[in-house]
């Protein structure tokens, strides 16, 4: 097996792990619906109330994206602290934070669309469209 082989299987489970541990560890929302749930209720919502409940929705959305982020952030300061990470972290340091970098960027901006969403079911629910 190659180096960059073995680096991607190796990366590709930390990351999993990752995200798995902060989504056991992060307190599930009771506003947050699932997946299929948000699409529908986006597709038929017309009640200020389905509205309401799309806007709680992307709200706690953001703000799991937001935590995310900040996972993410403290991640890659670590990764920039710890060059000597090899033995677990195979692979470049500098590059694994730039790797966390772009993921909390990502996140973050996802976290402010979910909000600008939010806010537009919001302005329904409350008549203010």
């Amino acid at each position: 097996m190659n180096r960059f082989r073995t680096y991607a299987i190796v990366v590709s489970a930390v990351m999993g792990l990752a995200i798995s541990v902060s989504l056991l560890a992060a307190p599930a929302s009771s506003d947050l619906l699932t997946n299929k749930q948000a699409q529908e209720l986006a597709m038929t919502a017309k009640t200020p109330a389905e509205h309401a409940t799309l806007q709680k929705h992307f709200l706690a959305l953001a703000a799991r994206y937001d935590a995310d982020a900040a996972d993410h952030t403290a991640l890659a300061a670590a990764f920039r602290k710890n060059v000597n990470s090899g033995r677990l972290y195979p692979g470049d340091p500098d590059y694994r934070a730039k790797h966390c970098d772009k993921l909390a960027a990502t996140l973050k901006d996802a976290a402010k669309d979910a909000r600008e969403i939010g806010a537009e079911h919001g302005k329904v629910a409350t008549g203010h469209n």
